[in-house]
C-alpha cells in the first residue's frame, strides 16, 4: 500500500532518519497526549489528507518518475533508498512529489502507517531483510504516533464495517429505492355543484360535497443506473381517484400530485429509461406512464409554483396535461450550450395494444425551446395532438383538450347531445412559460395557452380555447426553504366554436390562489392555503366555490 504523503520519507536516506522528521514536526505542531481532546482535530485532518491522496498516481518505480525531483536535491537519495527499498512513495497526477510543502503530525501517521503495511508484505512475500536499526525507528515512531495510528485503524475499521454491513443488507448494487408518500386533506365551501352553460352537459350535479376528505398517492421508485450516467425507472404506485373535481363540479378544483385511482392496489406507474448520447443529448425511452413533463422541462418556468396545492396553478395545463399521453414514448432533450434547451417528444395512449400500436391510436407530438437568461426562465411550447371519440356516460369523457382543470365545453368541445358520443379531434397545442427571479426574496412568473382543435369525424367542427395565470413566489420566506405563493388566472376557456362543436363558454370565471410552502425536515414538507373560483366553468349562474387544502409530502 502506498500513499502521497507530501513531505513523509523524502527527508530520510534511511527509516533511521525518520527521527528527524519527528523531531521537527514535534517543534513545530505541539500535540496533546489526549486522543479524546484531539478526535475532532484527527478526523478532520485524516479526511483533508484521504481528499488529497486520493488524487494520486501509482507506486513509483523509480526516483527519476517524479519530475520535479533531480539528483542535485538535497532528498534525492533518501528518496532513491526509499523507493528501492521499500518502495514507499507515489506522486501526483502530475507526475510530481511536491516535496516543499508543508505536511502535518496526522499526515506522517498516516504515512507511517502505510510504509508499515508496505515492510510487512515485503517481510511476508519476500523475506526481505530489514534492518535491526529500521525495525527500532518504526517501534519508536509507532510509539510517538500511537494516538494517530489508532484514529486511523478504528476509520478504517468502522469504514470496512459499513462497508459489509451495505453489501450484505442492500437492495442491489444497482438501484436505489426512493419513495414519496402524499395525503392530502381538503373540503370546499359552496352552496350547488358547478355545472355546465351548454345543454349538451348535464345541468343537475346537486350539491357540494362539503365534508372534509383525505386523500393519498404512494408511489415507490426504482432507479438503476448501469453506467452512472443512465437511469431505469420502474415505479409503482397506489392513490385514490377522489377529487374536489367531483365534489365541487368544477375541474379548476383538482388537486396537483395526484394521479388517478388504483382501487387500493399497487400497478406499474411508470418504465423509463434514459441515457445520455455524446455530451450534449439525453434520451428517453417510455413503455409506461410518460407524461409530457417527463421529458419536457417545465419546472424552471413554473418556479415555485411547480408543486403548487392546486394543478392549475402548477403549469400550463393546455400544453403539459395533453391527454393523449400516458402509454409509451420516446423523447429527447438538446442541449446548446449552457443556456438553450431543445425538448422533442412522442407520447402515445396505448402502444401496447397490437390493433393500434405506437402511431394508430391517440398521441401527442412536439417540442420545447427553453432560454436560461440568467434572472429570467423562458419556454415556448408547441403539440400537435390527436383524440379518438366514441360513446360516453354523462359524466365521463373519452378526452380532455383543457388539461384537466377547464371547463366541460373546453374539455370536450365536440361532445354530441343526441347520442352521447364524443368526435375524435386532432389539436394544435401552444404554450409560453415565463420566471423571473426578481431578487433572492422576490418571483414572478405565468403562462398562456392556446389551443385550436378539429374534428376528425363525424360532422366538421372546430374550436380555440384559452388559458392563462399570472403568480408571484416569495422563497424563504419565515424560513429557509419555504415559500409563499400568490396565483391568479383563468381556467381553460372555449372562446370559439363554429360547426358541430357546442357553444362557447358564456362568461369569464377565474381562480385566486394563495398558499404556504415550508419543510419541516428533510423528508417532510408541507403546503397549506386555499384558493376561490370566480364563475366556475366560466358560467356566472354557478356559484363560487372556496377550497381549502393542507398538503403533506413525505419523501424518503
Amino acid at each position: 500500500m502506498s500513499l502521497s504523503w507530501k513531505k513523509f520519507l523524502v527527508i530520510a536516506p534511511s527509516l533511521g532518519a525518520l527521527a528527524m522528521v519527528q523531531t521537527a514536526l514535534a517543534e513545530e505542531l505541539p500535540f496533546s497526549a489526549s486522543a479524546e481532546d484531539q478526535s475532532s482535530e484527527l478526523l478532520d485532518q485524516i479526511d483533508l489528507y484521504n481528499q488529497e491522496s486520493g488524487s494520486s498516481i501509482n507506486q513509483v518505480n523509480s526516483v527519476f518518475q517524479l519530475e520535479d525531483v533531480s539528483p542535485d536535491d538535497w532528498a534525492f537519495e533518501a528518496l532513491r533508498n526509499l523507493v528501492e527499498r521499500y518502495g514507499c512513495i507515489a506522486g501526483y497526477p502530475d507526475g510530481t512529489f511536491r516535496g516543499n510543502e508543508a505536511m502535518t503530525r496526522y499526515e506522517f501517521a498516516a504515512g507511517l502507517n502505510a510504509c508499515l503495511q508496505q515492510i510487512e508484505t515485503l517481510i511476508a512475500t519476500d523475506g526481505a531483510d530489514v534492518s535491526e536499526e529500521d525495525l527500532a525507528t518504526l517501534q519508536r515512531l509507532t510509539q510517538e504516533f500511537e494516538a494517530e495510528l489508532a484514529t486511523l485503524a478504528t476509520r478504517v475499521d468502522d469504514l470496512e464495517g459499513r462497508t459489509a454491513f451495505l453489501e450484505d443488507t442492500q437492495f442491489s448494487t444497482t438501484t436505489q429505492l426512493n419513495s414519496q408518500v402524499v395525503f392530502d386533506l381538503a373540503g370546499a365551501n359552496s352552496v350547488d355543484k358547478a355545472v355546465a352553460a351548454q345543454d349538451e352537459f348535464d345541468d343537475d350535479l346537486g350539491e357540494v360535497d362539503s365534508n372534509l376528505h383525505l386523500t393519498r398517492r404512494i408511489r415507490m421508485n426504482f432507479d438503476s443506473s448501469f453506467t452512472g450516467e443512465d437511469r431505469l425507472r420502474v415505479r409503482f404506485q397506489e392513490s385514490t381517484s377522489d377529487t374536489l373535481a367531483g365534489a365541487t363540479g368544477a375541474r379548476a378544483a383538482t388537486r396537483n400530485l395526484s394521479a388517478g385511482g388504483t382501487d387500493g392496489n399497487f400497478e406499474l406507474g411508470q418504465l423509463m429509461y434514459s441515457f445520455p448520447v455524446g455530451d450534449n443529448v439525453v434520451t428517453h425511452l417510455g413503455a409506461q406512464g410518460v407524461l409530457i413533463d417527463d421529458v419536457f422541462n417545465a419546472g424552471p418556468t413554473a418556479g415555485f409554483a411547480y408543486n403548487s396545492i392546486n394543478l392549475f396553478t402548477a403549469y400550463n395545463n393546455l400544453v403539459y396535461d395533453v391527454s393523449a399521453v400516458g402509454g409509451a414514448s420516446i423523447g429527447a432533450n438538446i442541449f446548446l450550450g449552457d443556456r438553450v434547451q431543445v425538448d422533442l417528444g412522442y407520447f402515445a395512449t396505448d402502444g401496447r395494444d397490437p390493433e393500434e400500436g405506437l402511431f394508430g391510436g391517440d398521441y401527442s407530438a412536439g417540442g420545447q425551446i427553453g432560454v436560461d437568461l440568467g434572472d429570467v426562465d423562458l419556454a415556448a411550447t408547441y403539440l400537435r395532438s390527436y383524440q379518438g371519440g366514441g360513446p360516453t356516460d354523462d359524466d365521463q369523457f373519452n378526452y380532455d383538450l383543457s388539461g384537466f382543470v377547464g371547463s366541460p365545453a373546453a374539455a370536450n368541445p365536440f361532445r354530441q347531445a343526441q347520442d352521447g358520443d364524443d368526435l375524435a379531434a386532432s389539436a394544435d397545442h401552444f404554450g409560453l412559460q415565463a420566471n423571473w427571479r426578481v431578487s433572492p426574496r422576490f418571483n414572478v412568473g405565468g403562462y398562456f395557452g392556446y389551443v385550436n382543435a378539429n374534428t376528425q369525424a363525424g360532422p366538421d367542427g372546430d374550436a380555440e380555447l384559452i388559458n392563462w395565470l399570472v403568480n408571484a413566489s416569495f422563497p424563504d420566506l419565515g424560513a429557509e426553504g419555504s415559500a409563499l405563493i400568490l396565483a391568479f388566472g383563468q381556467p381553460p376557456k372555449l372562446t370559439s366554436s363554429s360547426g358541430s362543436a357546442v357553444d362557447t363558454d358564456p362568461d369569464n370565471g377565474y381562480l385566486l390562489s394563495a398558499e404556504y410552502q415550508f419543510p419541516v425536515s428533510d423528508n417532510i414538507d408541507i403546503a397549506t392555503g386555499g384558493y376561490a373560483l370566480f364563475n366556475p366553468n366560466h358560467n356566472s349562474d354557478n356559484d363560487d366555490i372556496y377550497v381549502g387544502r393542507v398538503r403533506t409530502v413525505f419523501s424518503f
